[in-house]
């Protein structure tokens, strides 16, 4: 919540007179500041899926209700490049290796956002597992960290294990004439 104030005004006085001196205050003013400032955090650390899961949701909740917005800039990276994935928050796709995420304020509950990782499934064999990996930061080329702090699980890895099989087949044509004393033969797979 943001800073509050209280406004303390003399009322109707009893035996006794508000001062008319020049500079006398005739009110006082408390403010309590801010101190519930918020954490947001990476709900998981790290996810496992296939290929062909489509898309997956990095959530980043907020510790406690909010008044206000949350804006929260990210960092992309991990071996699984844009050909491999797209990373988007609602419509807005981030095809470099930073984006932001807008947590609308909750005053009732504590809200969250979603950062979307659709995975691009491809017909190639990827010997190894791929992974994309979100880090919560307080700049980047996005914007800054406003309305909250970051927490203790600022860091996001999703695992993308390939669903694809090596493919093997001849080169060149599908058939060979050789006599039957011609030899051995040689050909590509």
């Amino acid at each position: 919540e943001s800073a509050e104030m209280i406004q303390f005004n003399l009322g109707t006085l009893t035996n006794a007179v508000a001062s008319s001196q020049q500079g006398d205050p005739l009110f006082h003013v408390i403010t309590i500041p801010q101190n519930d400032i918020p954490s947001v955090i990476f709900t998981q650390s790290l996810v496992r899926t296939s290929e062909d899961a489509g898309v997956i949701s990095a959530v980043v909740q907020v510790a406690n209700p909010t008044a206000i917005p949350i804006t929260v800039p990210f960092l992309i990276g991990g071996d699984a490049g844009n050909a491999d994935r797209t990373v988007r928050v609602g419509a807005t796709e981030f095809a470099g290796a930073t984006g932001v995420l807008t947590i609308p304020a909750s005053a009732s509950q504590a809200p969250s956002g979603t950062i979307a990782i659709e995975i691009l499934n491809d017909a190639l064999d990827e010997s190894l597992t791929e992974d994309v990996r979100l880090q919560l930061v307080e700049s980047a080329d996005t914007g800054n960290l406003t309305g909250a702090v970051l927490g203790s699980s600022t860091n996001y890895r999703l695992d993308i294990d390939d669903d694809d099989s090596p493919r093997i087949a001849f080169a060149l044509t599908n058939a060979t004439s050789v006599w039957e004393d011609g030899g051995s033969i040689e050909f590509t797979i």
